[in-house]
């Protein structure tokens, strides 16, 4: 099993980027065999190409939540794409999440892929929407080389 993990804060990113994964991996001939919506436009949904199962998660927001990702098509995937919170009051979380759903994997099976608010000023907010937007596309990007590594080409990245 490999992991691909969006950590950080709420409200920087991770829904919007897992998104933009997800649909990458969609044009990209990942088909989907079961998606589930989640409150708050999150989901889960697993996807299949050439025999290689990926679960894409945007919610890990509370416990239930971790709980279920467990139970979402237990051992029939390779690859879990999940948020992941890891702000001072979601480190117990972040603990649980590893816990529960990474258990003890080999350290080398999980790439984190940090993520960090941009907040706006009064003096640049047009400019601080604009550098999140690129932040967000930056984040997708290495997402989907580290996938094409990782995944697809058995690399280490």
């Amino acid at each position: 099993m490999k992991y691909i993990l969006l950590v950080g804060d709420a409200n920087v990113g991770k829904t919007t980027a897992i998104n933009r994964v997800f649909k990458w991996l969609n044009t990209n001939g990942y088909n989907v065999l079961d998606n589930v919506p989640l409150p708050r436009g999150d989901f889960r949904a697993l996807i299949e190409k050439e025999g290689t199962k990926v679960v894409v998660n945007s919610a890990s927001d509370n416990f239930a939540l971790i709980v279920d990702l467990q139970k979402f098509h237990p051992n029939e995937y390779d690859v879990l794409i999940s948020s992941c919170r890891t702000n001072e009051d979601a480190m117990k979380l972040y603990d649980d999440f590893y816990e529960i759903i990474v258990e003890k994997t080999d350290e080398k099976n999980v790439i984190e892929i940090p993520m960090a608010k941009i907040n706006n000023h009064p003096r640049c907010a047009a400019s601080c929407a604009t550098l999140r937007s690129d932040y967000n596309a930056k984040i997708v990007a290495l997402t989907e080389y580290v996938f094409k590594a990782f995944v697809e080409q058995n690399v280490n990245p």
